[in-house]
This record gives structure tokens, sequence and C-alpha cells, in this order.
């Protein structure tokens, strides 16, 4: 891991990534102009290849998937930010704050002269109108409603001053306010259905403002003239350099390699292990970052026949063999540690010692507790075979995963399952476990995936029945002491890990490939595309 946060800590915010040699693909010397680093040039039209279509939303509030905030980060900025060098929240819209001892009340004292791209000012009346909008959509609003628990009102003391007055302790609203899900889009949008807002039918305040959004094709941003109000973890101030930005969407592992191989794609997300080697070969760098937040974890439908049964849960935990799965993947991959990933500090717990792989034990408890083998393999009991309903996010381990179950007898049927199907089957609470990751530089990530009552809304992937972990859940997230605050947040993992309610998997990383023509590649603090900063030599 140390060797990863170096790394990381290398190439990110701060730091411009230099070009790996200056040779090209067959080692001759690049065509056109060399431009040193740190000399940056305003100018041309970038592509990043992504690895799906955002399902048809670009609202920041609306929704959960990772690769619809690289975009979404290009048009939307926040209150605050996360240097992704230091860890710490550093100004963004608010040029300052304030937190009260019961850190219920947050005053922000806001930049002047920013204004959304379709002229409209961004104001405290702003601030309020996008937060009321979260309450408004309520768990709909599935990365951004979790943040404001408690909320009580926005008051605007003054156009340029706003206080956020919680009923209830919210130490964690600080840091969530760094994320794309509280990006502000402007007043006159808010009224909007929500549904002409997925589609990309608002103005933000960023950098780069939609020209268009093709579902399953590409999204393609423009430079927002006259933007001046960067984060502070940010390289420069001003206009971003690039004309045009665009993201093309190419579900292929093998195409994306070839499209920055190629030139048509200057990055590309999500790099395969297998073209790791070929793209470092033809003179593309990888870029390799390890998110916050929850690791891949397995998550218990504790409302499902095996999900809610303890022995299959820990029959489970004991059968899945994480050093194999890592032969599936590439740079930055690593087993699983705990339920929170290292890169969630402070309050990461280091639960290694919870987290076994013994099949022989495995078939053990399934045995006392009567599931006989039967002449296929698979156990029953009662006449009903041991058959789980998984989804899984990385559907490249659905092959492994069946084989590994079936040595203790459990059946896992592969279904392939569209964006659009896994998305009713997981509101529907339609499966056992859920394979999952969820990336936010806070514990209290995990509040709204395990806490009890919400019955699949929003985040809440566990169905979770009432259990020892809400008390701590709800604590973690209002405690203002930090020793209090990590105390509680142990208890919490250590609770769900211990009952097998969450079965930590591999700690994901996101690769990128970067072509040698690129300089300021970046990411933010929760591992989102930065491209403010980003530029091209050629």
């Amino acid at each position: 891991m140390s060797r990863l946060r170096t790394l990381w800590t290398a190439l990110l915010g701060l730091t411009l990534i230099a070009v790996l040699g200056a040779c090209g693909a067959d080692g001759s010397a690049p065509d056109g102009p060399t431009v040193p680093v740190g000399q940056p040039v305003s100018g041309g039209a970038y592509v990043h290849a992504l690895e799906a279509d955002p399902n048809g939303c670009l609202d920041g509030t609306q929704q959960r998937y990772h690769v619809a905030f690289n975009i979404i980060r290009q048009i939307t900025d926040s209150l605050v930010d996360l240097d992704p060098v230091s860890g710490q929240i550093v100004p963004w819209l608010a040029q300052s704050w304030q937190i009260s001892p019961d850190a219920q009340e947050f005053t922000f004292k806001l930049q002047d002269g920013v204004t959304f791209s379709n002229g409209e000012v961004f104001d405290a009346a702003a601030v309020k109108g996008n937060f009321d909008r979260v309450i408004e959509l309520g768990p709909a609003a599935i990365g951004a409603y979790p943040i404001l628990t408690g909320y009580d009102r926005t008051e605007v003391v003054d156009p340029l001053t706003v206080k956020v007055v919680f009923s209830e302790p919210n130490i964690q609203f600080l840091q969530g306010l760094t994320a794309a899900w509280l990006g502000f889009i402007s007043p006159s949008d808010l009224a909007k259905e929500p549904a002409a807002i997925c589609a990309g039918d608002y103005s933000g305040t960023g950098p780069f403002q939609l020209d268009h959004y093709t579902k399953n094709d590409e999204a393609v941003l423009v430079r927002r003239a006259g933007y001046d109000w960067p984060s502070a973890a940010y390289q420069h101030t001003g206009e971003a350099y690039l004309d045009r930005l665009v993201f093309k969407f190419l579900s292929e592992s093998g195409v994306r390699a070839g499209a920055v191989q190629t030139g048509q794609a200057h990055s590309i997300s999500l790099v395969a292990a297998q073209d790791e080697s070929a793209i470092v070969a033809s003179g593309a760098e990888l870029f390799v970052t390890q998110p916050p937040g929850m690791e891949l974890v397995w998550i218990a439908n504790q409302q499902s026949t095996y999900g809610g049964d303890p022995v299959v849960r820990r029959a489970i935990a004991l059968a899945l063999d994480r050093a194999e799965l890592l032969t599936l993947y590439g740079s930055g991959f690593e087993i699983a540690s705990g339920l929170l990933g290292p890169a969630t500090m402070p309050y990461y717990v280091d639960q290694s010692d919870l987290i076994q792989f013994d099949p022989d034990q495995a078939r053990t408890v399934l045995e006392e507790a009567g599931w006989a083998e039967g002449a296929d393999g698979i156990r029953q009991r009662d006449g009903q075979r041991l058959t789980i309903r998984v989804i899984v996010a990385l559907t490249e381990q659905y092959e492994l995963l069946q084989a590994q179950l079936k040595r203790v007898g459990v059946e896992f049927l592969i279904e392939a399952l569209d964006t659009a199907s896994q998305a009713a089957a997981t509101d529907a609470g339609d499966y056992d476990f859920y394979v999952w990751n969820m990336t936010r530089a806070d514990p209290d990530v995990i509040k709204a995936i395990f806490i009890s009552g919400l019955d699949g809304k929003g985040q809440n992937r566990s169905w979770a029945l009432p259990s020892p972990a809400d008390q701590y859940l709800a604590a973690q997230g209002g405690a203002a002491d930090p020793a209090q605050r990590q105390a509680d947040v142990k208890a919490a993992v250590d609770y769900l890990v211990e009952q097998n309610l969450a079965i930590p998997e591999l700690t994901r990383a996101w690769v990128y490939a970067v072509a040698p023509t690129v300089q300021g590649f970046a990411v933010d603090g929760e591992s989102k595309l930065v491209f403010y900063d980003t530029w091209l030599t050629d």
C-alpha cells in the first residue's frame, strides 16, 4: 500500500504527470513539437474513453455510478474540495466556513462573482435551493441524501453567507460536500423534472459545460468562458486549458486499450490486466489509484432467504479464495483487509484477522446445519437446493466465483444483467448478495448501505434488519470527538464483518492509461477524474 500511495501522491493534484520517454511505439521520435512540463498551453479537443454509459443520467444528486461522476465533476463545482495530496478539506465555492461545537450548524462565506453557465448568479439562495431539492428527492438523491442526514434548514444570512442547520450532529457533512453528489445546478433548473436534469438539461458553475449527451455513445463538453473560481487543490486559475472534452463510452476493454494505443483517445478508464503491458509498450503511462470508501464487499440482503441466513453467510465468507480472484486483475488490486479501504483515512480499520479462506470449514459449517451434498455436488436440505442469487459489480468474476462456491456445495447461477435490469433487481431486493464497492473519503459511506429501516432505498443494498450495528452507524456520523468517532466506526465495521453481513473481497483500484501527449492528468480526493488542469503537447 505504501508503494501505491507514493505513486498516487506523485501523480495527483499538485503534480503534473511527466511523459514516459521521448520515443514512439516503434522507437522513433514522436511527431510534432514538444512542450516542457510546467508550461501549459490552451486549446485542443481531448478524448477520454469511459468503460460504460452513465446509465442515462448526468445529475450528480441522482447518481450512484462512478463512471457518471467523471463527467459530472467537470460541469459542477462544490462548496469545498478534498485535496488528493494532503487529504485536507480546502476552499472552493466557499472561501471559508465555521462549524458549531455541536456540529449542527455550518456557516459558509461564499466566493463573490461566481456564475452558472447560463449567466445566473451563484449565491446563498442557490445553495439553499440545491439543498432543499435534495430533501425533496429523498432517497432518490442516492448519494446526496445521506450526507444531509438530520437536515433542518438552510438560512440565507446575506447573499454571500449561508448557514446549514441540522437537528442532530452531522460531523461528516463537511467532507460530504466535497463530492460531486452535491455539485450545484442553477436556480432556474431546480424546478425541472428529475428526468430532464438526468439528461443534462441544467447549468453548473464548473469549468466545462455540456454540449450534448448521446446515450451509449458520447458526452461532449466545451470550455466555459470566464471561469475563474477553481478549487484551492487545482494548479491554476482562470479558464480550463482544453477547448473540448469528449467522453466516449466503450464497454470492451480491448477496444479502449486500442484507442489509447492508436491515438484515438488521449486516456482511458478501467485498464484490464491483460492490456497493461501492451499499453506501456506503446508509450502510454499507467495511472493507478485506490479509491477511499467501502471495499468490494459481499453485501448480504438480510431480508432474503440466504442473505438472511448466518450459516450460509459464514460459509460463503470462508469459501471465497480472494488470492485466486486477484489473478483476474492488474495494478493496484489487493486482497481486502477490511470493510473500509486503507485510503479512508484516518478512520480505516484493519480487519485482516476477520477475513479467512477455509473451504474445509465452510463445508463443515453447512453440514452441521443440515445441508447435505447432493449427487451433483450442490447441497440440499428439506428438498431445497442451496442456490443463491448474486449481483456482481465486476462481471468478469462470475465464472471463478461460481467455481469457488461449487467447491463447498453452493450453487451460483450466472445471470448476465444489463445496467437497467441490475438496477431493477437491486431496487426490488431480488437478490441474496450484492457485490459492490462505494467510493467516499469518509466512513459514513457505510451508514446508508447497512443501517436498518431504509429497506433498499437509496444506497441501502443490505435491506438491513435492526441490529447493534445501527447504534454505532448512527453515532459515528455525529461524533465530533475523533477518538469517539474512531471507536464507533470500529464497532460498526467489526460487527458487520464478524456477522458476515458484509464480506470483504478485494481492494479495488482504478487503473487509467494516459498518452504521452497529456499533461496534468489527475483525479480528485475520491478518485474522480478532473480535467481542469489538463493540457496537450500536440
